[in-house]
């Protein structure tokens, strides 16, 4: 995989799409996904909405 993401023709598309290429240490990621879903999880439960 990480052969592919280094080959400029397929950097250039993904960026084209929108994907932000910039490599994340896992440990980071970890804690961005713990805080997204706490904050998300807070807008949720605000909203009041509902599984059907």
């Amino acid at each position: 995989m990480d052969k592919v993401m280094t080959r400029a023709d397929v950097r250039e598309k993904l960026t084209a799409q929108g994907l932000d290429l910039n490599p994340v240490p896992p440990a980071k990621l970890g804690l961005l996904l713990k805080e997204e879903l706490a904050k998300w999880a807070k807008i949720v439960k605000a909203s009041g909405a509902q599984l059907d």
